[in-house]
């Protein structure tokens, strides 16, 4: 990581020395020059990585996997009601497009397989994408 920020750092300083020629930089003082090029990069782990809005929606996200994990033990535990009898094995084992009511059961309890994550992904970029190549006109309204 040390090594990868100090190789950044004179391209970073390239970028500050360009950016100081920019019309809206023209009127800085010597000092606000000074302070301007001491910007430099810093790299963090992907996995540490800063982020606003992580911070924003973290304890948003928590309580509502929350509340749906306790909706799914809540329609599991009432499975009895409906004439719904789940084979625990069945379940536990878990394969995709099986059958795990009990033999006894009113109706058949199916595992389909989805990809809903791949799904999130692929919507996800296109958005992002649409959004990256619209005119910036359009972006601003």
């Amino acid at each position: 990581m040390a090594q990868a920020t100090a190789s950044l750092q004179p391209l970073m300083h390239n970028i500050l020395q360009v950016e100081l020629h920019e019309p809206t930089l023209q009127h800085y003082s010597d000092y606000d020059r000074a302070q301007f090029l001491r910007n430099s990069v810093e790299l963090l782990p992907g996995a540490r990585g800063w982020s606003g809005l992580r911070l924003y929606l973290q304890t948003p996200l928590w309580v509502l996997a929350a509340l749906g994990g306790a909706v799914l033990l809540l329609a599991c535990a009432n499975l009895a009601h409906l004439g719904l009898e789940l084979d625990q094995e069945a379940n536990d084992r878990c394969r995709p497009d099986a059958d795990i009511a009990l033999t006894g059961s009113r109706a058949r309890i199916l595992v389909i397989a989805t990809n809903e994550d791949l799904t999130i992904l692929r919507q996800t970029r296109a958005l992002l994408e649409s959004s990256i190549n619209q005119p910036k006109e359009i972006q601003a309204a």
